[in-house]
Formats: structure tokens, sequence, C-alpha cells
């Protein structure tokens, strides 16, 4: 995938946001996930949404913020429901 997105020029900006940070280990995402999964109210959050906020939490982006986890779990519980991650969009 990442291979393919470097290929297309459009599509830079979205094959660098797979890119890790600069200093961080894939054993810092992983003792981040296990933190972030051990709480039960996160474990219906998408795997993609969960790395981008265990990510942005490590390299200091985002702190972890209850406003931001309540808009992931309401996802993360919405599934493939159009209605409901709509209104998860609402509720921000």
């Amino acid at each position: 995938m990442v291979q393919l997105l470097g290929a297309i020029p459009a599509a830079r900006q979205v094959k660098d946001s797979f890119d890790p940070p600069a200093g961080l280990k894939t054993g810092d995402y992983v003792k981040g996930l296990d933190k972030f999964c051990g709480d039960t109210y996160n474990t219906k959050i998408a795997l993609a949404n969960a790395l981008g906020f265990v990510s942005a939490t490590l390299t200091g982006a985002v702190s972890p913020d209850e406003k931001i986890l309540a808009h992931l779990r309401c996802l993360g519980a919405a599934g493939a429901d159009s209605d409901r991650v709509s209104d998860c969009y609402k509720r921000q």
C-alpha cells in the first residue's frame, strides 16, 4: 500500500502519514497500544484510529483527551452503521 501511494504524487501526504515519527520504535507502539487497548472502553476502536491516537500521543501532538477518546469510542461502537457514524460527527 505504501509503495503504491508513493508512486502517486498527489498521494504523498497520505503515504507520509504511514511513516513512523523519528525516534519511535515498534516497541513504543506495542506498549502504547497495549495500554490503550487495556481499557475495555477502547476495544471497539478501529485499529487505524487506535494507532493514530497512540502515535499522536507518543509524539506529543495530542494529549490523551477525553473528548477525542469519546469520539473514537463513538465511531467504534457505530461500526458500519452510517447513521450512527454521522451522529458521532454531529456530537463533536
